[in-house]
């Protein structure tokens, strides 16, 4: 997608410019989250990437059955929680 910090599209290097412009104008800080902290936006954002229409969600009734549990959790701030396990120490008996 990007070579010698330029893009292929000339669309995404606009969106490029015009965002790194807005980041020096402001004091922006960054942090990390991991998917799972934001199922919501993670299945919304692959929606985008897979779909040719542009689609505009008002009420919960309207969101694809793929996003209400995400929606409801995220609403009711219930955590999720990453669980990790050793691959190499993983057996089932």
């Amino acid at each position: 997608m990007l070579k010698d910090g330029r893009a292929s599209s000339f669309i995404l290097n606009k969106v490029i410019e015009d965002t790194s412009t807005l980041l020096r104008q402001a004091t922006v800080k960054f942090t990390h989250c991991y998917r799972e902290v934001n199922q919501l936006a993670d299945w919304l954002a692959k929606m985008a990437m897979n779909s040719q229409a542009s689609n505009t969600y008002l009420s919960y009734q309207q969101l694809h059955k793929g996003a209400k549990g995400p929606f409801l959790m995220d609403k009711r701030q219930i955590p999720n929680i990453r669980s990790k396990f050793d691959k190499a120490n993983f057996y089932v008996s």
